[in-house]
């Protein structure tokens, strides 16, 4: 059954405001999928180097721009519109700092890795406009699932969905998947009539339609489950 996600206000790196949908007190992960968080940072600012391990991330930028730095090499600029991918592995070190110019503004997915990955060597996808698909009463913009550019370790469907008024959606994935949808504009409805509005989020298994009385642009993710222990421990997921 759906149920509403209502997110927590944080600070977080350096002058970022964070919505963070979870973890929180009050909501755990939604195996595979272990932290999302809708960001805003000013010119200049974001999140310094800091480490990681035993994930992956996606991250979908809404405006201005961001740039990644890694301790494997690794510099490029994310744009609004784009959306780059990590994979923490057995340990790495990022930063991600807004442009000089601009605030920024975006979605940070983390996605865990199953026990048998956790040692992986770290990897780094560059940034890339997601797959765009067009149909009557939505455009959907397809981030890892068929087609799409960004490839993962776990299976999922990941996608930034703009929805007409009065419309539906059902993404094609597996009954047995979960994952939610996150609202950033409008308001969105669950087929068992959960609903959330902008900066909440509704719990989600495969294949449960959506829907919006007044349109809506959301990100919805769905994976399969790990079924496995998940222990967070700050920038760790082991």
């Amino acid at each position: 059954m759906s149920s509403t996600l209502v997110p927590v206000e944080l600070k977080e790196g350096a002058s970022a405001q964070v919505r963070r949908l979870m973890p929180t007190a009050h909501q755990g992960a939604i195996d595979p999928f272990v932290f999302f968080d809708h960001f805003q940072a000013a010119p200049g600012a974001g999140f310094p180097d800091h480490p990681h391990r035993g994930f992956e991330a996606l991250t979908f930028l809404l405006s201005g721009e961001l740039r990644h730095r890694d301790n494997m090499g690794n510099d490029a600029v994310l744009r609004a519109g784009e959306v780059q991918a990590f994979s923490a592995g057995s340990g790495m070190v990022h930063s991600e700092l807004a442009g000089a110019a601009h605030a920024v503004e975006g979605l940070q997915l983390w996605i865990n890795l199953a026990q048998a990955h956790k040692s992986m060597a770290p990897g780094y996808q560059l940034p890339v406009v997601p797959r765009r698909i067009v149909a009557a009463g939505y455009e959907m913009q397809l981030m890892v699932g068929a087609g799409a550019p960004i490839k993962l370790q776990t299976p999922c469907w990941v996608a930034w969905l703009d929805l007409a008024p009065g419309e539906s959606f059902t993404p094609d994935t597996p009954t047995d998947w979960r994952g939610f949808a996150y609202v950033v504009h409008g308001a969105l409805h669950s087929a068992d009539f959960a609903h959330a509005i902008a900066g909440e989020g509704l719990s989600l298994s495969g294949g449960e339609a959506v829907s919006t009385p007044c349109g809506a642009r959301v990100l919805i993710a769905l994976g399969r489950p790990h079924g496995e222990p998940i222990i967070m421990r700050g920038p760790y997921v082991d």
